[in-house]
């Protein structure tokens, strides 16, 4: 077997997500992946150390053995003859052909006399093969830094005939001979820079694996090995780029051979080896250096070990001391029954955690409820979902997710990631310096794995962006109801309860006291580059006498002289360097500051009594001040997730921040986590920090690793439409400092203006952008045309949003006209259709939507058929008059009459039709559809409502169409039979009838029976309203035939699916209006049809029907695409969050205006 194939059996066996699964990483970096990337459980992740063999790689001080290794050596690079000769270096350069084996060789300058390679021979070793990443060539930097030192050639030619050879003991790796050969010539180049009295001296020696081989093997009684070379080396030289491990620094140290390397990437794996982070008698003492220009500092460092060894003696035997501890075969003994016990855990703790999962996750939710109702004034949630954190996890949030439908187990595994770290990061780095039981770690780490395997029972709607729907189930996991934030807080209650952690005491201070306050604020957002300042803003309000609502980061007392004591001096006019005293505060009356602090652990953060007394205790007389006059007070919440989870303040945390929030306040956090989770908090705030996390900064719109002190108003939802924004924090940001918001704050007042954004975004989750337009008369439709957002929330509490606009058709000054447009080659978006009309007919298009339904590439290829029927439409198409494509199902129609009138109904082919044809007109009557048996001399036809899976061909010719064009023209034998393919209406004739100019290809002129008179006509569905009442039937439409179900690239069938929709509906009065709720978004999840067919209930329509939902889902006004479609097509260049792009159709609706 191939090795993958082995280990996918393996796999099937012992699924890797499964406790049965343990993997052992050799450096943490692998860890850090396997958990934080593919979200596997760090009770099945550890790390396994390398192992040397002491015995084999040894301290070796016998001159008659260091002499052997080295006459060996000479033999191998002589080929084995009684002399040893160099190489030039265009020799071997010249000499090589294409496929040639290299054999060991030494190469240097020219000479005719053999060389004595035992003999006063200063070796530099690297045990390495051959490969650009290995940077063999620094150490030609280093041989022409060393020959330029007087010192070094001084001790160097104090010994006649001294020689150094850089040794190389690996082969070429596959495909790297050009490196060789490059190696090769530059070693020349440095041979002619050396004086003729040390060019002879120096060598570069390659083995080229040869004591491995079996014919080395037995030329001598005792062959040497690479671990014996090690002893003959003054110095082993690593100086590669990147290292898996760094395995020759182990082999050197255990050598007790002084060691010269690069600190190589991974820089956590070589750091890890080194043991940076252990005591310093476990450290590995090598030379290091970074730059491969090699500074005079290392230089001095080599010569020292090179020609006074003595005195480093002792390092390097401490080197070897650190090897017998950290990585000898007793050490990886001792790791291995670590690894089988916590192995015998896993298979042994599920009983326990299953229960643990599920009561927790109960526990949060209950622990949620019961303090829901304190921030009932603090936002506004009747038309809107407050959302704490990224986004909801039944959801996908990637927008390749979203388009992709494999990549979504990449978000699942990223999700995973998000929380396995938290946990990891909880136990790691608890404050108890007794560590927690490997039982209580494993159990824990356990219980988080189970809550993401726990589900029960089905939900009872599905959504097309959810991971039920990618997973093609309907299990209901509690967990996803939560945020990745809010299941912090579960894992954390789930930690309390296991460990019970004691407080953290440590504040981290980070606070320079003599820096100025703009100094002081940026350590909260780590001196990044600010790509969303507001920090003007902040300071202007922190001068203002309101209240404030601290809710602090990590750099709790940096905070405290920020939001605390700077604004207080400043409300108190103090000069620079003046302290507050105890009669200002006696003499004016200021405004309060919340700090607020949760009171249970979590994490590396501090409690709220912890905070109480390092106030207290603190040496600060100004702080102390602030608290005995009431100014500043510490409030306890109940948060146990990581951020500021409203629903976790807890009732005296709620009362204080309405206390801020009726005081015209302001909202301070600090952190990701808290930014992503104030939502739609109903009070001006301030997010300040360093946008860490990779989707807090596309949610926020800024670079990863960027800086941001970010202002927003009350009730403003910064992001709007995440994965594909049409509003993010940067963009709001510059809203706000745009001179359209400045100017309107001057004429209205800066209150005002807000209160009307707040009023619009909760009505209608509209974004800022248009709302400052329609102030400022930019945003406004005629009477002609109307269009607004809607929004709001269904019973299960998830969100929806959209757009309606609505054609005032009956009280128009001119008359409108409807025309369906189509393509017939590649697909394009509607307001390319729109350009195009426009063009065509010189006309200006007021509103366009997607139309009906099409067999798309992902269809066809997954029904197996050819290419040609790409696009094909799937229902009635009448353009100007003409038959484009005749009805299929049972399915509604948008109907346009010659008088302008507009109507909805079912349509179908049974009716008949009529085809001109050469030889006259060919009749297809309604007797003759989809019949078992057709009439022996008269035409029949078939569309996709037909139950069965042939058709008879019984001698007759069968020719099928799409749309109004041949695709297959195919005669049969008596009693053969067809398949039928979902793809349009099948004719069937007796040969005589069959015209002979008809050929695949062609298009047919058909007269569809009862329909001559309509204008223009395309068919969609379902029907939604009929007579003002709600009348969607899937069956009487044929939705759930058998071929009909092979025409959805989706289930359209399914009435409980909520997805992107389009509709149209019509009122009492025939006026139309057009309604596209948005789905795949955190806004909204979309809407099923029944939620179509209530909302355009809700807005006064009689009739209604649905169009190609889904990302078709396109509703253009005035040139303006409306909705927001989940898409964009180069989602590759950015998983994560591109703007909205509407996606490609095969045809569209077209309405305009008579010209004046």
């Amino acid at each position: 077997y191939h090795l993958g194939e082995v280990f996918t059996l393996l796999e099937l066996i012992y699924p890797w997500e499964s406790r049965t699964w343990f993997s052992l990483n050799i450096n943490p970096y692998q860890s850090d992946q396997l958990i934080e990337t593919h979200g596997m459980n760090p009770a099945s992740v550890d790390l396994i150390g390398t192992a040397i063999d002491l015995d084999k790689f040894k301290i070796v001080d016998d001159p008659a053995q260091q002499r052997e290794i080295l006459r060996q050596l000479e033999s191998v690079l002589a080929g084995y003859s009684d002399a040893l000769f160099v190489k030039q270096p265009t020799e071997v350069m010249n000499s090589y052909q294409p496929g040639d084996t290299f054999q060991p060789m030494l190469i240097g300058a020219s000479s005719n006399e053999p060389i004595q390679f035992i003999e006063n021979n200063i070796i530099l070793l690297q045990p390495t093969r051959i490969l650009p990443r290995k940077a063999i060539e620094v150490n030609f930097t280093l041989l022409e830094k060393l020959f330029a030192d007087e010192e070094f050639i001084e001790l160097f030619d104090s010994v006649e005939e001294r020689k150094l050879t850089l040794l190389i003991t690996g082969p070429i790796a596959t495909g790297q001979e050009s490196y060789f050969l490059e190696l090769v010539k530059k070693f020349g180049e440095l041979l002619d820079k050396l004086t003729p009295k040390h060019r002879s001296r120096v060598f570069l020696g390659c083995l080229f694996s040869e004591l491995d081989r079996p014919s080395f093997k037995k030329k001598f009684e005792k062959p040497i090995a690479l671990p014996d070379v090690y002893n003959v080396a003054s110095l082993v030289t690593l100086p590669s780029e990147t290292e898996g491990r760094g395995l020759p620094l182990l082999e050197a140290a255990a050598s007790g051979i002084p060691i010269f390397c690069r600190r190589y990437e991974p820089e956590y794996v070589y750091s890890e080896l080194i043991g940076e982070s252990l005591e310093e008698d476990e450290h590995l003492n090598v030379i290091e250096f970074t730059d491969p220009s090699l500074n005079q500092e290392v230089i001095e460092l080599v010569k020292r070990q090179l020609f006074s060894p003595q005195a480093f003696r002792k390092y390097n035997y401490r080197n070897r001391e650190v090897i017998r501890r950290r990585f000898s075969f007793q050490a990886l003994q001792k790791k291995f029954h670590e690894v089988l016990y916590k192995m015998y855990l896993q298979i042994t703790t599920t009983k326990h955690a299953t229960p643990l999962a599920r009561q927790v996750l109960e526990d949060y939710q209950a622990h949620l409820k019961k303090n829901k109702d304190f921030v009932k004034g603090l936002i506004n949630v009747e038309r809107r979902q407050y959302l704490p954190g990224y986004g909801q996890m039944a959801f996908m949030i990637f927008l390749k997710s979203l388009i992709d439908p494999s990549y979504f187990r990449v978000e699942e595994k990223r999700i995973r990631g998000m929380a396995m770290h938290f946990a990891r990061d909880l136990v790691e780095n608890t404050p108890d310096p007794s560590p927690l039981p490997i039982e209580t770690v494993h159990l824990f780490y356990n219980s988080i794995d189970e809550i993401f395997r726990y589900w029960e029972g089905e939900i009872s709607i599905r959504m097309d962006h959810s991971l039920a729907y990618r997973h093609r189930n309907k299990r209901y996991y509690p967990y996803r109801d939560l945020t990745p934030q809010e299941l912090s807080g579960v894992i954390n209650m789930l930690y309390n309860r296991l460990a019970s952690p004691p407080p953290v005491i440590r504040i981290n201070e980070g606070l320079d006291k003599g820096s100025d306050w703009h100094k002081q604020l940026a350590i909260l957002y780590e001196n990044a580059p600010l790509e969303i300042d507001h920090v003007d803003d902040l300071e202007q309000k922190l001068i203002e006498n309101i209240p404030i609502a601290l809710f602090p980061g990590k750099y709790i007392e940096t905070e405290l002289e920020v939001f605390v004591l700077y604004p207080v001096r400043r409300r108190l006019k103090k000069g620079k360097g003046e302290k507050i005293r105890e009669r200002d505060l006696q003499k004016k009356k200021l405004a309060p500051i919340f700090i607020f602090q949760h009171q249970f652990p979590l994490g590396n953060s501090v409690t709220c009594e912890v905070l109480k007394s390092f106030i207290f205790y603190r040496n600060h007389p100004e702080l102390k001040l602030l608290f005995q006059y009431g100014i500043c007070k510490i409030v306890p919440t109940l948060q146990l997730s990581v951020g500021l989870h409203l629903y976790e303040l807890g009732e005296e945390a709620a009362r204080a921040l309405q206390q801020v929030r009726r005081g015209g306040g302001i909202l301070i956090t600090n952190g990701d986590h808290a930014a992503m989770m104030t939502d739609i908090l109903d009070m001006s705030r301030f997010h300040i920090g360093k946008a860490t996390h990779i989707l807090a900064a596309k949610i926020l719109g800024i670079s990863q690793g960027s800086g941001y002190v970010q202002w927003v108003p009350p009730g403003i939802r910064f992001t709007l439409a995440y994965p594909t924004p049409i509003q993010t924090g940067k963009s709001l940001s510059i809203l706000l400092k745009s001179v359209r918001f400045r100017k309107l704050c001057e004429m209205h007042g800066e209150k005002k203006v807000l209160s009307l954004i707040k009023r619009e975004v909760e009505e209608k989750g509209s974004p800022v952008k248009t709302i400052l337009r329609r102030m400022v008369g930019k945003e406004s439709s005629d009477g002609e045309v109307q269009y607004h957002s809607i929004n709001g929330l269904y019973e299960d509490g998830l969100p929806w949003a959209g757009m309606l606009a609505k054609v005032n058709l009956n009280n128009s000054s001119r008359r409108w006209y409807f025309n369906v447009v189509s393509t017939d080659s590649r697909p394009k978006t509607v307001l390319q259709f729109l350009e195009e009309f426009q063009q065509q007919n010189h006309s200006r298009a007021r509103v366009a939507w997607n139309g009906g339904y099409i067999l798309n590439p992902e269809l066809v290829g997954k029904l197996g058929l050819p290419e040609k029927f790409v696009g094909s439409p799937l229902g009635l198409i009448i353009t100007a008059g003409k038959v484009l494509s005749l009805p299929l199902f049972n399915k509604p129609a948008f109907l346009v009459h010659p008088d302008g009138r507009l109507s909805i109904k079912r349509v179908n082919c049974r009716g008949g039709f009529e085809i001109d044809t050469p030889k006259g007109v060919l009749r297809f009557s309604s007797s003759a559809y989809n019949c078992e048996v057709p009439p022996p001399e008269e035409p029949a036809y078939y569309d996709l409502l037909y139950p069965h899976d042939y058709l008879p061909g019984n001698g007759r010719t069968l020719v099928r169409l799409a749309g109004n064009r041949i695709k297959d023209i195919i005669p049969t034998r008596e009693d053969e039979k067809v398949p039928v393919l979902p793809v349009g209406v099948t004719l069937s004739l007796p040969p005589a009838q069959v015209p002979d100019t008809w050929k695949p290809g062609m298009e047919l002129e058909i007269r569809l029976t009862g329909w001559e008179e309509i204008e223009s006509a395309i068919e969609a569905g379902p029907m939604l309203l009929s007579d003002g009442e709600v009348c969607i039937d899937m069956e009487l439409e044929g939705w759930t035939t058998k071929n009909s179900i092979r025409t959805q690239a989706a289930r359209l069938d399914y009435t409980d699916m909520r997805g992107p929709k389009i509709a149209i509906g019509l009122d009492v009065k025939g006026d139309l209006s057009i309604l596209t709720i948005n789905g795949r978004i955190r806004e909204s999840v979309g809407a099923t049809h029944y939620d179509m067919a209530r909302i355009l209930k809700e807005q006064g329509m009689v009739m209604a029907m649905g169009f190609d939902p889904g990302g078709s889902s396109t509703l253009v006004v005035d040139n303006k695409t409306l909705n927001i479609s989940p898409y964009n097509h180069e989602y590759e260049k950015d998983v994560y969050a591109l703007p909205p792009e509407p996606r490609a159709v095969a045809n569209a609706v077209i309405g305009w205006q008579a010209d004046e």
